[in-house]
């Protein structure tokens, strides 16, 4: 396994813990201010996904540099 997929799959893990406890805060919060159950999920995902995504770029960017060295 080369240096690269190590830290991906490393980010892959910290990109995932970081969604699921995005989404938890936020749902908790948004919780709080909505009284429908439907649209806090839904806002709520679409932070985790943001969060997902935003980690996983990290993580490929980090691999990337560290990979070409």
């Amino acid at each position: 396994m080369t240096i690269f997929a190590a830290m991906v799959l490393i980010g892959l893990f910290f990109s995932l813990t970081a969604a699921v406890m995005a989404f938890l805060i936020t749902l908790n919060e948004y919780q709080k201010h909505y009284i429908d159950k439907v649209k806090p999920r839904l806002m709520a995902l679409e932070t985790a996904a943001v969060f997902f995504g935003l980690f996983m770029a990290i993580s490929i960017a980090i691999a990337w540099y560290f990979g070409r060295r």
